[in-house]
């Protein structure tokens, strides 16, 4: 859970340096455009924190999901990459509800569920290992 700490906070100051200028902008605009980088998006507004203990990723009812700010929110952020020559994306989203509307509301490109996204918030010692 250390690595994963860590790495979170550098992709913070990464991403709080670069768009503090408008150069620094500019330059994450370039490199998402050519296919050179990589943007993470946890979900966009889903008030609360963790889900029901009864979840279900099939029914989106048992789940923390989007409120209207939040639809709002993933419109905008796929307005914002459109508006600069984005589109040309692979998108990848958690099966949460709340992961795959916000995909999707950003009208992109087709939403691709990726279970690898599910769950951060357990610790990596307690997983099954994959074979």
């Amino acid at each position: 859970m250390k690595r994963l700490s860590g790495l979170a906070c550098m992709l913070l100051l990464f991403v709080s340096s670069a768009s503090g200028a408008q150069a620094g902008e500019r330059d994450l605009i370039r490199q998402m455009q050519s296919g050179s980088a990589v943007l993470m998006i946890r979900h966009a507004l889903a008030p609360g924190v963790g889900d029901p203990a009864d979840l279900n990723l099939d029914d989106c009812s048992t789940q923390r999901n989007l409120n209207q700010a939040g639809r709002e929110q993933a419109k905008a952020i796929g307005h914002w990459l459109r508006s600069r020559g984005i589109g040309q994306v692979k998108l990848y989203s958690s099966q949460w509800c709340r992961c795959l509307e916000t995909a999707r509301l950003m009208q992109m490109v087709t939403v691709t569920p990726l279970p690898a996204l599910n769950y951060f918030f357990k610790r990596p010692e307690d997983l099954e290992p994959i074979l």
